[in-house]
């Protein structure tokens, strides 16, 4: 294959062979084929370990073979999305970095008009998009490689049914994923589903990738146009029946909007995959002799439901549960979708062939015992602790556990495999970088396969589960099982775990500031009198034994927190001042800022709180001002902009009351408007500072131009 002339100041051909023509081009870049020839030749942050990992001291198989995508510097979204992302049924992104126009993008250029490339997107057509090589900066983004896209597989491969329905029910797995950590893809088709085998038995694995649009329609459309709501129908409606194949009409009709009207619109949800998803699931069931065929049964199943007709009637003859299911998850209205979790246990109900399988030999006990045993290894201890190869899971850590955690919860029984699942799931409950939603996700998945026998780590994954949840009635079911559990009740009345689940289920059933003259937050005064009463006296006898105050304790602060929820419940605001004047003044800052205690911004941020809800918002601000300038002197970006939005809400609570009194409030004396040009201002500054910032962590450069992306538990280049 040709190769473009290797740069001196490349970090992508110092550390990789690559391969040409790309695997894939479109308006926003191209994917390369990448490969490490010898573990020497690239720099260590390169390096990614197979799994299964090999007994110690042996070393780890490395990963040779990776998909090197380029895009935009400026299109952040899909690195953003993929470093907080970790699924067995999702590619996994390893590293980002930055890297000036060179010859491989010159390279590129030349091969755009010659390489006839069937994975090309169709977007290259499509007006004002820039494509890659008129870029002069470009972000790599180093990702798991896999052999082929599902169409291909489906066309070329004509795998055999089961085949077919597991790697379904994968994907079905992967939206649930993230639907739990609410993301919508946006652009789910077969292109952009890869397979691959696994390192483990060989067996087939399909994974989601090209998350270049993960989010983009579900966010708010500016109104830019002076024509905004004059949409004509017509146009609108050829534009979301000529759309490309795979989307759904919602993300047609939105971006028909952006693009003629600049249209506010809400943006899409997860049900819009689902819509993609059912048609990927007929391209699953029937065969197909060419692409072409395919390619003309999905164009006639995505008309209108009305006027649907020409659907090979191989789909209702041969699957006809499967045909109903397909039906609702390609029906034009969102709301009689199904979503994920629906849409699996209803392929489970009607056919047991979409169950991944599982593997319950001693040899794969054995192999999950050892790579349990290095994962403790690796999360208890520091980088420099460790050997070159423990590195290299160390700075992935996350991904590590999650590999573990996801063989554990696939192959291991928890009564026959009582010691090593236990173990497992101890590490899951302590690991404290977890991202947003794959906690719940995990904790679900887990539970659902313990039964009903609890025992202490079960009710710590609970109470994990219910405190993170959003999702109100699985909140109050977990605590109602918690409360209940025999363990529960035989717990020391000031057990860490006891208290932590009481306190949690307080602070669920009572939260937020409330009023006693309203019956919906205070239906029952007497019950909520008599919890205040065993509030304050837990609290009397934790800060005893402690002999902590809420500003230094989680578990004391918990509990100071219900009886102020509980007392402004009860309408009793001078006892709730009181009690949060009396222990944020009696602290004592003699050492000066830096010896803030932890829970003291809470603390004050609450207080604040109470104050704006009795209305009190200039004094609210007189005391959240200086908390804000306290932490920008201290460099906590995060709780500095914390206090903005809190600022930001008092002053507008003040000025909405200044309207109700007729006052008027001119914009150059406005603390509303203040405040939010202070947010704009800092998080400007935050960006043109020769940082970003993903998911709140600094993403910078080193002497190799590698960027350092959150990428779990990322440490220093060695």
């Amino acid at each position: 294959m040709a190769t473009a002339t290797a740069t001196a100041t490349s970090t992508l051909h110092a550390n990789f062979k690559v391969s040409y023509p790309p695997l894939g081009e479109g308006s926003y870049g191209a994917v390369l084929k990448g490969t490490i020839e010898n573990r020497s030749s690239a720099h260590p942050i390169f390096h990614v370990a197979k799994f299964p990992i090999p007994k110690l001291p042996n070393e780890p198989t490395l990963e040779t073979t990776f998909a090197l995508k380029l895009i935009p510097y400026g299109l952040l979204g899909e690195v953003v999305a993929m470093s907080s992302t970790c699924h067995p049924n999702i590619v996994q992104c390893y590293n980002a970095w930055v890297e000036e126009d060179t010859d491989l993008l010159d390279y590129i250029s030349q091969q755009d008009d010659s390489c006839d490339n069937p994975n090309r997107s169709s977007a290259l057509e499509v007006k004002g998009r820039t494509t890659m090589h008129h870029l002069p900066t470009v972000l790599i983004l180093q990702l798991e490689f896999c052999e082929t896209t599902m169409e291909d597989w489906i066309i070329n491969r004509n795998p055999e049914e089961l085949e077919r329905r597991i790697t379904f029910a994968q994907l079905v797995n992967a939206l649930i994923y993230l639907q739990t950590k609410k993301m919508v893809h946006g652009d789910l088709k077969l292109n952009n589903v890869l397979i691959t085998r696994s390192n483990y038995n060989g067996e087939v694995i399909a994974k989601l990738a090209d998350f270049g649009l993960i989010n983009h329609h579900a966010k708010r459309i500016i109104r830019t146009n002076e024509n905004s709501g004059k949409v004509d129908e017509s146009a609108l409606k050829e534009y979301v029946e000529s759309r490309p194949r795979f989307m759904c009409p919602l993300l047609a009709k939105l971006g028909f909007l952006k693009m003629e009207h600049g249209e506010t619109v809400t943006g899409a949800t997860h049900k819009n995959d689902i819509y993609s998803l059912g048609l990927i699931w007929i391209c699953l069931l029937l065969r197909f002799k060419d692409a072409v065929e395919l390619r003309n049964v999905v164009g006639r199943a995505m008309v209108h439901p009305s006027k649907r007709k020409n659907i090979p009637v191989e789909l209702k003859e041969k699957f006809p549960q499967e045909e109903e299911l397909i039906m609702k998850m390609i029906d034009w209205d969102v709301d009689l979708r199904p979503n994920a979790d629906q849409v699996l246990r209803t392929i489970l109900e009607h056919n047991p062939a979409h169950k991944i399988s599982t593997d319950f030999s001693q040899n794969k006990r054995n192999e999950i015992q050892s790579m349990v045993e290095i994962l403790d290894q690796v999360l208890n201890s520091e980088m420099d602790e460790l050997d070159t190869n423990l590195k290299i899971l160390k700075r992935r850590e996350w991904q590590f556990l999650i590999e573990v955690i996801s063989q554990v919860e696939r192959h291991l029984n928890p009564v026959e495999d009582t010691e090593l699942w236990w173990t497992a799931i101890e590490m899951l409950n302590k690991y404290e970088d977890m991202k947003t939603g794959d906690a719940i996700f995990w904790y679900r998945k887990l539970i659902s396969k313990c039964g009903e026998d609890d025992n202490v780590d079960l009710m710590k994954m609970k109470l994990n589960l219910a405190m993170s949840t959003d999702d109100e009635n699985e909140c109050v079911l977990l605590f109602q099982n918690l409360v209940s559990s025999p363990i529960f009740q035989d717990l020391d009345l000031l057990d860490p775990l006891r208290l932590q689940i009481q306190v949690a289920h307080w602070e669920m059933q009572y939260s937020g500031l409330g009023d006693k003259d309203d019956p919906s937050s205070a239906n029952d005064l007497d019950q909520v009198q008599k919890v205040l009463v065993q509030a304050e006296e837990m609290y009397t006898a934790v800060v005893n034994i402690k002999n902590m105050d809420p500003l230094y304790d989680t578990i004391t602060m918990f509990l100071f927190s219900v009886i102020i929820n509980l007392l402004t419940r009860l309408g009793k605001y001078d006892q709730a001042e009181g009690k949060l004047l009396h222990v944020i003044n009696g602290s004592d800052f003699s050492e000066g800022v830096s010896s803030l205690p932890p829970n003291h911004y809470t603390l004050v941020s609450k207080y604040c709180q109470l104050l704006s809800h009795l209305g009190k918002n200039d004094e609210a601000i007189a005391m959240m001002e200086p908390m804000h300038d306290l932490h920008m002197a201290l460099g906590d970006i995060p709780h500095a902009i914390n206090a903005l939005h809190h600022l930001v809400g008092f002053a507008y609570q003040q000025e909405s009351k200044g309207k109700k009194d007729e006052k008027s409030v001119d914009p150059t004396d406005s603390l509303l408007c203040k405040y939010m040009e202070k947010i704009v201002r800092l998080d400007n500054d935050v960006f043109k500072s020769g940082n970003l910032l993903i998911n709140g962590d600094e993403l910078q450069f080193d002497d190799d131009v590698v960027l350092r992306t959150r990428f779990p538990n990322f440490k220093e280049v060695e």
